[in-house]
């Protein structure tokens, strides 16, 4: 350790003078200074100087960036905008489903669709395929409900149900295709159930898939 047994530097009446002690030197220096303050060096943790210039320029320009991104916008879309998941892999199906699906949280809306391949089996009573979608919104009693209420059997017939503020029934005989709408914003209770109903021998009933498509 350096000597600092010396004495203090002073002023011409004999007052100790402001004054610092060089790193490694045993001997005081009197401190300058200009506007009323001390000259000071700012160093780092291993005695170098540090350039409080170069730093004040490097966070402007920081900050000058910033506030550039925040004229022109941050983009904060959802990237996944579009997202299809298959409910129901195609296959003959005599008894009726349930199925609960989890949209993502960014979901909006959805479409679920259904395509009838084909049916074998007894449907003298007006049997087929029927859908039912309900949605759950605020809570367990507000719910919005949408019923397929006819019954569909023949091959290449398509069913689909939109989940969307505005959506509305409409369909397209000639293309054999039929669009529920519920219109309505879409949560994450959301429950779907496929009826499926006729005489069936082992081996027969509906033929048929469904998927869903999320929309953001």
């Amino acid at each position: 350790m350096a000597d600092i047994n010396k004495r203090l530097l002073t002023s011409s009446d004999g007052i100790p003078a402001p004054q610092h002690k060089v790193k490694g030197e045993s001997d005081f220096e009197f401190t300058e200074g200009s506007s009323g303050a001390q000259h000071t060096k700012i160093v780092d943790s291993s005695g170098q100087p540090i350039s409080i210039d170069d730093e004040l320029k490097s966070i402007k320009r920081t900050q000058a960036e910033i506030l550039d991104r925040l004229d022109k916008g941050i983009d904060t879309r959802v990237t996944r905008s579009k997202v299809e998941e298959v409910l129901v892999e195609r296959d003959v199906y005599n008894e009726g489903l349930v199925i609960r699906p989890y949209p993502p949280n960014w979901a909006k809306g959805a479409i679920l669709s259904l395509h009838i391949h084909g049916s074998t089996g007894d449907f003298s009573s007006n049997g087929g395929l029927q859908v039912e979608g309900r949605l759950s919104l605020n809570s367990a009693n507000d719910v919005i409900k949408t019923n397929v209420t006819d019954s569909y059997r023949n091959a290449n017939q398509r069913i689909a149900i939109h989940f969307y503020p505005g959506a509305i029934d409409h369909d397209d005989p000639t293309s054999w295709v039929y669009v529920y709408g519920v219109d309505s914003m879409l949560t994450n209770r959301l429950w779907l159930r496929f009826k499926i109903s006729g005489d069936f021998s082992e081996g027969e009933g509906i033929d048929f898939s469904s998927k869903i498509i999320y929309l953001g």
